[in-house]
């Protein structure tokens, strides 16, 4: 007869329970990884375009990078990019067009721009659902040119296109719910505030 060991049982009930634990999990998750609630899952209603006087772009300095604000203040909520690898050379959506303005009106030279051919894949967690009121924020790829000038005023204007032909090398696949979601965007352009930067 086999006698089992009262730890060795409970060990056993353990295991048991991890796994039914783990199975109620990947049901809670669809076969794309996307959570319910997630932008993966958001119906189509989100695929329109906004006027630009629904939206709001608030571009400040922090040290030394930089952060943008995007609020919503249409009637209906909006599926968006935050910017990513390829965002300022238009490769991809959201589109970014940095504006540089001498305090003075004077001649600048644009600093080089020069990048490999390879862009980073789409991740889920760049899909930013803004509803009505709300406000998202990101402070990644967002690179100004770099100018030579002690003083100047800097702004972007951001384009989200939810058609666009996303260009570059992938460096890996975008994750395809993802990629697939960016199609039920909302189309929209908005101009952000002017920052004055002082090197002096």
């Amino acid at each position: 007869m086999i006698t089992r060991h009262p730890l060795a049982a409970a060990l056993g009930v353990l295991i048991v329970l991890c796994a039914l634990a783990c199975t109620r999990a990947d049901r809670d998750v669809d076969r794309n990884g996307a959570e319910p609630g997630s932008p993966l899952d958001l119906p189509a209603d989100t695929a329109r375009s906004a006027e630009e006087s629904d939206l709001e772009l608030e571009l400040r300095k922090t040290g030394l990078g930089w952060e943008a604000t995007l609020t919503n203040h249409g009637a209906t909520r909006m599926l968006v990019l935050a910017p990513g690898d390829g965002s300022d050379y238009g490769w991809r959506t959201p589109r970014l067009d940095w504006q540089i303005e001498p305090l003075d009106g004077a001649e600048f030279m644009l600093g080089g721009r020069a990048r490999c051919g390879n862009m980073n894949p789409l991740q889920p967690e760049e899909l930013l659902v803004i509803e009505p009121g709300a406000s998202a924020s990101f402070d990644a790829f967002l690179n100004p040119p770099w100018v030579d000038l002690e003083q100047y005023h800097v702004s972007v204007r951001y384009t989200n296109d939810p058609a666009i032909v996303w260009k570059g090398g992938e460096l890996g696949p975008h994750h395809p719910s993802a990629f697939e979601a960016v199609k039920r965007s909302t189309a929209c352009t908005v101009q952000s505030n002017r920052v004055l930067v002082d090197r002096r």
